[in-house]
């Protein structure tokens, strides 16, 4: 059994007025499309096919809201919904060597290497 879902997360057009600058998002002159592609499946057999296939999906949402006008090409992506191979410069763009400076100031023994997630 395979389930597929997806959320096109709509911002408040403030959303990128409140607060100071931060790591992400790296630029806040445009809004944003948070797209959630949520897959669950049951053989790790097709595991691989499964998040090409998320990939493609998320591909195609983008050009296609590019190909109606949106002004969203390029945008960074939401590191909550971001794929486990995306690179770092795809969500914090050039905001990427600062936070390795501050990772490796404040974890010089990368501590923090050894969970999941994205690495610094």
């Amino acid at each position: 059994m395979t389930y597929v879902s997806f959320v096109i997360d709509p911002f408040n057009p403030t959303f990128l007025s409140h607060g100071s600058d931060s790591a992400w998002p790296p630029d806040r002159s445009r809004g944003l499309m948070p797209i959630n592609i949520q897959f669950s499946w049951e053989l790790p057999a097709v595991d691989e096919e499964i998040q090409n296939a998320m990939k493609d999906l998320a591909d195609q949402l983008s050009d296609e809201a590019v190909a109606e006008g949106q002004d969203v090409a390029g945008l960074p992506i939401y590191g909550n919904y971001a794929l486990g191979n995306v690179p770092l410069e795809a969500i914090y763009g050039d905001n990427v060597a600062r936070l390795r400076a501050i990772h490796q100031a404040v974890d010089p023994e990368n501590v923090m290497g050894l969970c999941g997630g994205f690495k610094f």
